[in-house]
């Protein structure tokens, strides 16, 4: 899981920063919509890789506490940050 969802994380910034020129701080939100590469296919590909990679580490630390209470609310803030953004996108972009 970290083989894939890590170096998939790392594309997914390297992608933000050649779309958009900056790197994906969301204090800083970008000035267009990006539609190519990962982006064209996922939404939010920072956040789905990031806790996709934090789940196969905390799988790989063997640790039931991040896997079991950590992940879940790391989650559901995520999930939160995500439906507010869409809707400042939707304020910005139509």
């Amino acid at each position: 899981m970290i083989v894939l969802s890590a170096p998939m994380l790392l594309i997914s910034i390297i992608q933000y920063k050649r779309f958009t020129g900056e790197l994906p701080v969301s204090a800083f939100p970008p000035e267009k919509i990006i539609r190519r590469g990962l982006y064209n296919y996922w939404r939010h590909p920072v956040y789905l890789f990031y806790i996709l990679t934090f789940t196969a580490v905390s799988l790989i630390l063997r640790s039931r506490a991040m896997l079991l209470i950590v992940m879940p609310v790391f989650i559901l803030l995520t999930f939160f940050y995500i439906v507010a953004e869409e809707c400042n996108l939707k304020k910005r972009f139509g």
